[in-house]
Formats: structure tokens, sequence, C-alpha cells
């Protein structure tokens, strides 16, 4: 799967599949650490971006590049 493809939104769709992979290591590593009752070691950026009520179309553009490449 090339980028262009991957960053496509289906009508009536929030998502694209990088977001909802993007989503699915954000909802596991939460889970993995606050079980454990350890801080996550995830970047702060890459929570502001994946995390539930986010979306790719309030990224703007200059996440798409940095997601692209």
């Amino acid at each position: 799967m090339d980028d262009e493809v991957s960053l496509f939104i289906p009508e009536g769709f929030n998502n694209n599949i990088k977001w909802n992979l993007g989503h699915i290591y954000v909802v596991q590593e939460k889970f993995a650490f606050n079980i454990i009752n350890e801080r996550t070691t995830m970047q702060k950026n890459i929570f502001d971006l994946f995390s539930i009520a986010t979306k790719p179309t309030d990224w703007g553009e200059k996440y798409y590049q940095r997601l692209a490449n």
C-alpha cells in the first residue's frame, strides 16, 4: 500500500489507515503501561495525533508531510 492509499479517508468515515494504525499503538501503550502503573514511553505528539476524539483532518498539512516520509 502506498502513502496516497494509506492517507485516503473513505466517504462516511473520519479516519484513514495511518490514523487507525497509530490509534492501535496509542491504545496498546496506554493499556500496557497503565496496568503496571508506569508512564508510557510514547512521544506526546503521537498521543496528540492518534488519541480518542482525534482525526486526520485536524492534523494540518505539516503532519501529513511528516507521516508520509
